[in-house]
């Protein structure tokens, strides 16, 4: 499809409407597929947690970036923000990725355009652990279906469903990575206002000098 934007042909609006539609669906079958297959390797157990050294603001970069495209599609702001005080900590980088992806995905697709959607990460001295909060003003959830959110096949109603379309793993996913990294995740909503999804990771600090050793010649 990339091929075909670029090959400097001249395309009806139709053309463009309907190659849009087929990217938008690939992209959610590509989705479904990945939360499918992730969700099986965390229920079984055969999810290896690799600890590394992570630089906060590069992993909350790295998935604005990606979340990005489909934002300005939709005319929605993406923001970002890493506090200063976040220091290096050992932790699974893909592991965090892959919850932050998710809750960024569902962020930009349940918010109208126009919209915004922030990502934030704090550092919680007291606790050693690393607080992130998902952001947004879109359509939000109802109350009374706030505590099954994170159940699998589980969305807030059917009729958002057709409409958002989804495998309904992306939550449950999320929840069952973050028990295994040793955390924790709730969400605060208001339907109409939009929603606030909060993840608190245990994490052990990387001492700057000893980052700064493993560089040494």
């Amino acid at each position: 499809m990339d091929l075909w934007e670029t090959s400097g042909e001249q395309h009806s609006e139709e053309s463009r409407d309907c190659i849009e539609k087929v990217k938008t669906h690939s992209l959610t079958l590509l989705e479904m597929v990945n939360n499918v297959l992730d969700m099986v390797r965390v229920e079984s157990g055969a999810v290896e947690i690799v600890l590394e050294t992570i630089d906060l603001v590069d992993l909350v970069t790295n998935v604005a970036d990606v979340a990005d495209p489909i934002a300005r599609g939709k005319g929605i702001a993406v923001v970002t923000e890493v506090a200063p005080d976040v220091p290096l900590i050992k932790g699974d980088w893909v592991q965090i990725e892959k919850v932050l992806g998710n809750l960024m995905s569902n962020a930009v697709k349940f918010t109208g355009e126009g919209g915004r959607v922030a990502m934030r990460a704090a550092f919680d001295a007291q606790a050693r652990s690393v607080v992130f909060t998902v952001e947004d003003n879109g359509i939000g959830i109802a109350r009374e279906s706030l505590d099954g959110i994170f159940d699998r096949f589980v969305q807030a109603d059917a009729s958002i469903s057709r409409k958002y379309r989804g495998s309904g793993l992306g939550l449950s996913l999320v929840k069952k990575t973050v028990e295994a990294l040793g955390g924790t995740v709730r969400v605060e909503s208001e339907l109409g206002e939009g929603s606030v999804f909060t993840v608190v990771l245990p994490v052990e600090v990387v001492e700057e000098d000893g980052y700064d050793e493993d560089f040494d010649c």
